[in-house]
């Protein structure tokens, strides 16, 4: 999803790139590959009560984060327990893939992923993958190994709210596998000059499923701002009106949906553009909105939003 602030756009998607003229200022989000489009989704049933929730299900609340910065590798040690591949596919047994980002858990009682609205469109459902390792702990990251055991530990998840205008999704996942934990959220924005921290399937070669998963990418924040831009993809047009997290954090097709973290480890936005006519400067969903978001979700299900812990109250 190179972004350009003038004239041409490439589009990011793996399979072909796109030209079109914008109206303003132009983005075309990043897709490792896919159909896209624009429509408006209502979900579909409330989610589960929180007093159906036990007690023991707390602990898989995401919460707010505090204490010191972590190394590099300990942040991506962090990422890993909640980043996952995200795989569009025809819905038919035969699981043909149609497209593919990333996601993060955000809260395991109800079972979560956040990503972005270009990364599912108008589609219901998507596969979702955690990571997987050897016997020896090492991380599987190999794609093919995903798509080739889809029907053993794929996990077939529900679209069950979207905003197009904010480019966020949410997925409602059936289970969890064991040993995930939901990302905590940032306590305030990120500050420009701080590091930023990201995780994703921008390493999958379609449609042969080569490549690396789960590759990390870092750099220092810019600045953020509202901004009002014009998604391109498939020939349609889709407005995005949201506050941007300004990065110079590189980013490649399939890393949309990805967290972008501080060096805490805490949610600091979602990945969701690169544009190349700035040296690599790319542009996340900023946490305000991220909140917002879950927020309307809460209320739209009945439900009260008890601040940044999405603890939900009947």
């Amino acid at each position: 999803m190179p972004i350009r602030a003038k004239g041409r756009v490439r589009s990011m998607r793996a399979r072909q790139s796109m030209v079109g003229p914008m109206a303003m200022l132009c983005v075309t989000l990043l897709l490792g590959f896919g159909v896209v489009g624009f429509i408006v989704y209502k979900t579909s049933r409330p989610p589960q009560r929180a007093s159906e929730l036990g007690s023991q299900d707390e602990t898989l609340m995401s919460e707010t984060l505090t204490g010191s910065a972590l190394s590099g590798e300990d942040v991506y040690k962090t990422l890993l327990k909640s980043t996952v591949f995200v795989l569009i596919t025809d819905g038919t047994s035969s699981y043909q893939p149609l497209g593919g980002g990333s996601g993060v858990l955000v809260h395991g009682p109800r079972r979560l992923v956040l990503t972005n609205y270009h990364v599912v469109t108008d589609r219901s459902s998507a596969i979702v993958f955690f990571p997987r390792y050897e016997p020896n702990g090492e991380l599987i990251s190999r794609p093919k190994y995903y798509k080739d055991n889809i029907k053993s530990f794929g996990i077939k998840a529900r679209v069950v709210y979207r905003d197009s205008s904010k480019d966020l999704a949410l997925l409602e996942l059936p289970s969890l596998p064991p040993n995930v934990v939901p990302i905590p959220l940032a306590t305030q924005p990120a500050a420009t000059g701080s590091m930023l921290y990201s995780a994703g399937s921008s390493g999958v070669e379609y449609p042969e499923f080569l490549g690396t998963l789960w590759r990390m990418s870092s750099g220092e924040v810019r600045g953020r701002n509202s901004q009002k831009l014009t998604a391109v993809s498939a020939g349609q047009l889709n407005t995005v009106d949201a506050m941007l997290l300004e990065s110079q954090k590189p980013v490649n097709p399939g890393d949309s949906g990805g967290p972008s973290v501080n060096a805490a480890g805490g949610l600091a936005g979602l990945v969701c553009a690169l544009d190349l006519s700035r040296n690599t400067v790319s542009f996340d969903i900023d946490i305000v909105e991220i909140e917002r978001f879950l927020k309307r979700y809460a209320n739209e299900g009945r439900w009260v939003w008890n601040g940044p812990r999405l603890e939900f109250k009947k």
